[in-house]
């Protein structure tokens, strides 16, 4: 879809299916666009996943049809030199590897100026999709996340003085049955061009409670909890906070806090908080007795302040509060506080992982 005239449109497979990805024919879109007295050429591409040689193999060859067909062009002169040339897509890459470099060489690509925002396009952890598909033990090996997703510009064609390249987080919640999401695709998107820019600055998130609630649906008086909530920010983690892995015979009455304290952590651009609770009853509420499943982001140029965000689930839900605040010259004493702003307490101390 463009808002600017599309004057041709092309679609491309590749020659062979092959590996994990057989009985999917994976290629890449073509489109001309008219816009602002030029044109631009996209062309969208989805490349074989994996990470063992065979995969990358599939992926070279992938690569040298792609760019025979970009040469082709430019010889023909469908792709003359005074119109950009964007190759974009998940390309199934890890950025800043010896396989990235190589496929810069073979599509004659430039890497962006910079690399802004979340620094993973495939995120195992915060992800919600991505996280249910390549997490969980039922589905081994664990993936970790990884920058797969890439907007890369053609050699000998027009370009701005910088291309900068951003991973978008965002939440948007939606179910599918009983199961909860709040991502639309395994893949973040991704945002590039002349005047993407990150709002600079140091970031502190103080996670002051997680409160789950259950709907009555069950024989329990409340819900037997396991599963996991976790931090992760744009330079560490995941930072484990609350963590059950069975379930236990006494159970805190819904509402309660599972924080003994508040927690900081600090960071530049960005925050997730990843929340995936489970009722461990032997008598689960339909098919799937998720309590609480779902990502909140933060990120530079969002609201300051406290927030209190609701986590859904088909038994249940988390109410999870944070604050987000400029982050001070040094790490201040703070307890809870049910105000919009912390307070300083010299006996709760504040803890920082």
């Amino acid at each position: 879809m463009s808002r600017y005239v599309i004057t041709r449109a092309e679609e491309h497979l590749f020659p062979e299916p092959s590996g994990t990805c057989a009985e999917v024919r994976k290629g890449f879109t073509y489109a001309a666009v008219r816009a602002r007295g030029g044109t631009l050429h996209l062309f969208g591409a989805h490349l074989h996943s994996g990470r063992d040689r065979a995969d990358r193999d599939v992926r070279e060859r992938q690569l040298a049809f792609l760019a025979g067909v970009l040469a082709q062009g430019e010889k023909n002169g469908t792709l003359p030199p005074q119109d950009m040339v964007v190759i974009a897509g998940t390309l199934n890459v890890p950025y800043d590897s010896s396989e990235y470099a190589h496929m810069l060489h073979v599509l004659r690509a430039e890497r962006p100026t910079a690399k802004l925002g979340w620094p993973y396009s495939f995120d195992t952890i915060n992800n919600t999709i991505a996280r249910r598909r390549h997490t969980r033990p039922a589905v081994p090996p664990r993936r970790a996340p990884q920058d797969l997703d890439h907007v890369l510009l053609r050699h000998g064609h027009p370009r701005p003085s910088k291309w900068n390249s951003r991973v978008l987080v965002s939440r948007t919640p939606w179910t599918a049955g009983s199961r909860h999401y709040t991502d639309y695709s395994g893949h973040q998107p991704v945002l590039a061009g002349a005047t993407i820019t990150a709002r600079p600055g140091h970031y502190d998130l103080i996670l002051t409670a997680i409160r789950v609630t259950h709907r009555p649906t069950t024989a329990d008086s409340w819900p037997i909890l396991c599963g996991a909530v976790t931090v992760t920010t744009d330079t560490s983690g995941p930072h484990v906070v609350w963590e059950r892995a069975l379930p236990r015979a006494r159970c805190s009455p819904p509402g309660t806090n599972l924080l003994h304290h508040p927690l900081l952590f600090p960071s530049s651009t960005a925050f997730a908080i990843q929340t995936d609770l489970t009722h461990c009853s032997p008598s689960p509420c339909g098919r799937d007795n998720t309590l609480a499943y779902g990502t909140l982001w933060w990120q530079a140029g969002a609201r300051l302040g406290r927030h209190a965000v609701h986590i859904e689930g088909n038994a249940g839900s988390a109410t999870i509060t944070f604050t987000t605040r400029l982050a001070s010259t040094q790490n201040t004493p703070v307890s809870h506080t049910t105000g919009p702003t912390p307070v300083t307490t010299p006996d709760r101390p504040l803890h920082s992982p």
